[in-house]
């Protein structure tokens, strides 16, 4: 009754589901859209959390080289160098140690040397220091000595002074000037003496510095002189009182003069042992003398075998020094070969054990992938037997499924690779399935309007063919273009956007889920046949009642009625199939559930709706055909029965045509 609106509340409600659909991008599958309870799922977060999800779907690398590839220059001159310094290192360690342990015996046996002469200065110390004691002991015998003959001088010229006195009062008693004269005379020389004697022991005693024993010796002389000067003094002062007892010391010096030859007497003899004992310290004093040319004659050989200790131990210490600075520069050369080591294992490491991997071709082709954003990590390169062959595995920064981880593989072939390859010898391919995963999603999304369109195509030929009309097949591909965009758009909302993704049971950590490139395909050549079956057979019964001679919106209607429950009914049934793939764990599985169990849905609804609706507004003009085109089309009866069915005039029971395949 209303086609119209039913035409176009039929379109309005596929507008929403149709918006999504120019939004479809084609990705590829991902293990991290799997169920969690999974094994593979398992594997693919425990790879994620442990090296980086890129590493579940690296870029597989594959070079030609040609020349095969060879250890590059720099690798060679390395490891020759490397290996002459093992070898001079290995020699040094031979000949270091024996020349460490002869410096050693012989700084042994030098200070063995020195210590035996260091014992032998000591003792020739010692005998010194014994030679200054007695030296010195002699010496203040001798000061003694020549005290004492200082004194026995004194005295045998006190005992002559006290001669001449006597003599010269026996002979000139008489006049007391005179000889008071005498007597001050002698005692002012005395006095002299006295004080040149006091002035001789000062000084004395102040050379003897640090010589206490003897310094009081002369300070007891020197009391003495001053005693006696004082004496003197004395008796110069009472001059006048020995005037008047001259008488008194007449007789006095008589007695002097009895005593004076026996008092010479004893100093001769003090004189005499003064000089004996003189001698025998002259005698000490040259053998002292003696053995201190000795000493220093052995003083002087010490002092030789010191010099020429030092010198041995000179040239052991040059012997030191040269052996030190050996050992400084085989230090040094082993820090370079650990250092070129080092750089050797480097190098060798990056290029995955084989030197090979070193060429720089090799090295070209590792440094640019490494540096080419998105790229977090690069396996060591492995090199084939004959070396014209290496392969390398880029692990990207995203998940193999990401669009990020396409623009990556984009960078790769169409920069990064073309660059190095500019270098020469060499031709690099970049593979892997999330490569080919990503080339089909582009060959598929580059032909896809190409097969629908063709495939529409033939079934408008066909269904041309079949119904002798333009506008039928028209309206029929129409139709299941818009249920296949509709199915696309719901596809696009649901995984892509992530619209109730997790209602269909994929749980992610992303918004959504790419969809695989295939699936669009395939749902179509799917959804194309089952549309077309149901089109067919309500198309073909709307001809047979129109052939049958009713007016084409009754033959509608009764096409309609006879073929709408058989229709809806094959398209529930196939839908609750289809839908039934969303309980399955893949991800893609889901897709085609998702989208079949829609498209076969919108398909039948669309039948039982839109086409009907269609063929009523369209009228007797849905069923023109151009002459010229019906001349050329050829004749097919789908039925093979090659009658109409005829004009019904009352009820006529429902036709029970074979129904749509299922």
């Amino acid at each position: 009754r209303y086609p119209l609106w039913i035409a176009i509340g039929a379109l309005v409600a596929l507008a929403p589901l149709i918006t999504p659909a120019p939004s479809l991008q084609f990705g590829q599958e991902d293990i991290g859209a799997t169920n969690p309870d999974t094994t593979e799922r398992q594997a693919y977060d425990l790879i994620t959390a442990g090296f980086g999800v890129g590493y579940n779907g690296p870029l597989q690398v594959a070079s030609k080289l040609e020349p095969p590839a060879q250890p590059s220059a720099e690798y060679t001159n390395k490891y020759n160098q490397a290996t002459s310094l093992q070898k001079k290192l290995e020699k040094a360690q031979k000949q270091l140690p024996k020349q460490q342990k002869q410096l050693e015996q012989q700084q042994k046996q030098l200070e063995a040397e020195q210590a035996s002469l260091e014992r032998q200065q000591a003792a020739l110390l010692q005998q010194q220091t014994a030679l200054e004691a007695s030296a010195a002991t002699l010496q203040s015998e001798q000061a003694s000595l020549e005290q004492q003959k200082s004194q026995l001088e004194a005295q045998q010229a006190r005992l002559e002074a006290k001669k001449s006195r006597l003599q010269a009062r026996r002979t000139v008693l008489h006049d007391k000037k005179v000889a008071l004269a005498h007597e001050a005379l002698p005692l002012l020389r005395q006095l002299g003496r006295i004080d040149r004697h006091e002035r001789i022991l000062i000084r004395r005693i102040d050379r003897l510095d640090g010589h206490p024993h003897r310094q009081a010796r002369l300070r007891a002389r020197l009391a003495e002189l001053r005693d006696k000067e004082q004496g003197v003094r004395q008796e110069l002062a009472p001059l006048k009182e020995q005037a008047r007892h001259l008488a008194e010391q007449t007789v006095k010096l008589a007695r002097q003069a009895e005593e004076l030859p026996q008092q010479a007497d004893q100093l001769q003899q003090q004189g005499d042992a003064l000089q004996a004992q003189a001698a025998r310290l002259q005698d000490q004093a040259a053998h002292l003398t003696q053995q201190k040319a000795d000493l220093e004659k052995q003083g002087a050989s010490l002092q030789k075998q010191g010099d020429q200790l030092q010198q041995q131990g000179d040239q052991l210490q040059q012997q030191a020094d040269h052996l030190k600075a050996e050992q400084q520069q085989a230090e040094q050369e082993q820090k370079q070969a650990e250092k070129l080591q080092k750089q050797l294992t480097t190098m060798v490491t990056a290029a995955g054990g084989d030197p090979r991997g070193t060429d720089p071709r090799v090295v070209r082709l590792q440094n640019a992938l490494s540096g080419t954003s998105g790229v977090t990590a690069l396996t060591p390169p492995q090199i084939n037997k004959h070396g014209d062959v290496v392969m390398l595995s880029a692990v990207p920064t995203t998940s193999p499924a990401s669009d990020e981880t396409a623009a990556l593989l984009g960078d790769v072939r169409d920069d990064v690779v073309p660059k190095v390859e500019a270098a020469g010898g060499i031709t690099s391919y970049v593979g892997g399935y999330t490569a080919s995963y990503v080339d089909l999603a582009e060959l598929i999304s580059k032909r896809l309007l190409l097969v629908i369109g063709t495939v529409i195509l033939l079934g408008f030929l066909l269904l041309m063919i079949a119904f002798r009309s333009v506008l039928v097949p028209l309206q029929a591909a129409i139709t299941n273009v818009l249920s296949a965009a509709a199915a696309f758009g719901v596809l696009t909302a649901c995984f892509q956007w992530g619209w109730g993704v997790s209602l269909v049971g994929i749980h992610t950590t992303s918004d959504g889920v790419p969809i695989a490139s295939y699936v669009p395909l395939m749902m179509f050549a799917v959804l194309f046949g089952l549309s077309m079956d149901y089109e067919v057979f309500l198309v073909s019964h709307v001809q047979q009642h129109h052939l049958g001679g009713e007016p084409a919106r009754e033959a509608v209607a009764s096409g309609l009625k006879s073929s709408a429950r058989i229709t809806t009914a094959a398209c529930l049934i196939m839908t609750s199939v289809f839908a039934s793939f969303i309980l399955n764990g893949d991800p893609t599985i889901k897709q085609f559930g998702v989208g079949l169990a829609t498209a076969v849905l919108l398909a039948g609804i669309l039948v039982v709706t839109l086409a009907p609706a269609t063929l009523s507004l369209m009228g007797e003009a849905a069923w023109w055909l151009p002459r010229w085109l019906d001349k050329v089309l050829p004749h097919i009866d789908i039925e093979g029965t090659g009658t109409a069915l005829p004009r019904p005039v009352a009820e006529e029971p429902e036709a029970n045509p074979t129904g749509p395949a299922t």
